[in-house]
């Protein structure tokens, strides 16, 4: 089976291909040719993107950052048994979340495209997350579309006395729970 060759220019955080044709061998000894779209092709080529762009990395400008550190850290102290933690490490995090979120809004976005939109959804997300098995372990985190559906359609959305939707009082018991547990 022959991969697809991609011409990729690779800037600060995005990584571009031009669609090439690939040809995929069937079972009979023929050969079927399929056009590769632009996401394909980027996530074909995301993690030796990733990797190339962590092996060139010199030094870490510590002045700019993309995440704030100080909320990482602060997530970082929300384990109990983390007491104290150094400098390098909320940056470390801050480089790993951006490589998590741009995988997977990769992903998301290909399932929109998939669906012929030109807005990633909620829904997207969810969707790429049950699909890959790497993201198993936000699916309880993220619930899917359907379930949301099949639980409001019977029940009116009231608000509470202070304004907030019942679904984010849900959200913050959800999160309370799993906190416990």
């Amino acid at each position: 089976m022959k991969s697809a060759v991609s011409t990729v220019s690779t800037s600060s955080s995005s990584v571009r291909a031009t669609p090439q044709q690939s040809t995929a061998g069937t079972g009979g000894g023929g050969s079927k040719k399929q056009k590769l779209t632009e996401t394909q092709i980027n996530l074909q080529r995301f993690w030796p993107t990733v990797m190339s762009e962590i092996q060139l990395i010199d030094s870490v400008d510590t002045c700019y950052h993309q995440l704030p550190l100080a909320r990482i850290k602060k997530i970082m102290k929300l384990d109990e048994d983390v007491q104290m933690i150094s400098s390098e490490a909320p940056m470390l995090f801050e480089k790993a979340i951006d490589i998590f979120i741009r995988e997977l809004t990769l992903r998301a976005w290909h399932q929109t495209e998939h669906c012929k939109r030109r807005t990633l959804q909620r829904s997207d997300i969810a969707t790429a997350i049950t699909n890959y098995d790497q993201f198993d372990f936000l699916i309880d985190i993220v619930p899917r579309d359907e379930f949301k559906k099949e639980t409001y359609d019977d029940k009116p959305v009231t608000s509470a006395a202070d304004g907030t939707a019942n679904e984010e009082i849900q959200y913050i018991l959800q999160l309370d729970q799993q906190q416990l547990s």
